[in-house]
């Protein structure tokens, strides 16, 4: 379990000094571990770093998307509850949806830094490179030289020169591709079907998503990617599934404007919204009653009570 794991690197941490931390790639979990081996709650601390960040990057994510409340709706029973376990890449996932409400008022360093920053709480953050690639192309040619050479210098540094990145990449090779058949995830198809489906349907009806809400770029790539992603999954259960996790916004974007985008009748708008949120309490529901690990979860227990 999850939990157990981060036990462990809690009281390990509590072994070494705070420079022990830039001994890993992982620089900035690191340093939440670090300042919650030395604090009286230990991973109830780190707990409530990686929720904070959360839920800051959620909030700012579920603001700028066009129906708010529906998106905490469809966000809640597995892309939070779910991912609560998952504590570094958590902290991670939500850094890059933050970037994702400010990405057309961003620039492109400051998507490529972001993501970088991202990638310091988990490595696996930095597959969300792609999605700038399609930036620098537009860029003129001068431009795309020098920025794109800048950015391929500066990937490539962070992710295979420094010692600890290339140490980090081989254990996850050996953990999510090697062993995949050890190290595997029974419910990633239903996971990453959630993502697919909707990016799907996005794709089909994006003619008609783009006459509600103007075209976006970004949920297009974010579909795209997603859509990409789905067939590894059979292969590399695991692997995908967390990869997935980082392109979900788009469907969560397409799910939460479903309703205004197929009718623009209030009742039935609203009767659809009711449904889709019925639809998500089963879905965590299902996931607490009969998942795999749901014995770990129920009861579930916290330090207030």
């Amino acid at each position: 379990m999850d939990w157990n794991n981060y036990v462990f690197l809690v009281n390990n941490m509590r072994l070494h000094n705070f420079s022990s931390v830039f001994d890993y790639s992982e620089i900035a979990s690191n340093a939440a571990i670090w300042l919650a081996s030395r604090s009286k709650y230990g991973i109830v601390t780190l707990n409530l770093i990686s929720g904070a960040i959360m839920c800051i990057g959620l909030y700012l994510f579920a603001r700028a998307t066009e129906n708010p409340w529906m998106t905490l709706v469809v966000t809640i029973p597995y892309y939070v509850i779910v991912i609560m376990s998952a504590t570094r890449q958590a902290m991670a996932i939500y850094i890059i949806f933050a970037l994702y409400a400010y990405w057309d008022r961003t620039s492109l360093i400051t998507k490529f830094v972001t993501i970088l920053i991202a990638s310091l709480f988990h490595t696996s953050a930095f597959i969300c490179v792609v999605l700038i690639i399609p930036n620098v192309l537009a860029l003129s040619t001068l431009k795309r030289l020098v920025t794109g050479g800048a950015m391929a210098v500066g990937s490539f540094y962070f992710m295979f020169k420094r010692e600890s990145s290339i140490e980090q990449l081989d254990y996850y090779d050996q953990t999510y591709i090697e062993y995949a058949n050890v190290v595997n995830s029974p419910g990633a198809i239903t996971h990453i079907l959630m993502i697919f489906l909707p990016s799907l349907a996005y794709i089909i009806y994006r003619k008609k998503w783009i006459s509600k809400y103007s075209d976006n770029n970004l949920i297009f790539r974010l579909c795209i990617v997603s859509i990409m992603l789905f067939p590894g999954v059979f292969f590399y259960s695991t692997a995908f599934d967390r990869l997935s996790l980082y392109f979900s916004a788009g469907a969560l974007v397409v799910l939460s404007s479903m309703p205004r985008v197929l009718t623009n009748h209030p009742k039935s708008r609203t009767l659809f919204e009711m449904a889709m949120a019925s639809f998500q309490l089963l879905i965590l529901y299902v996931w607490l009653e009969y998942g795999n690990s749901a014995s770990a979860w129920l009861p579930y227990r916290n330090i207030l009570f």
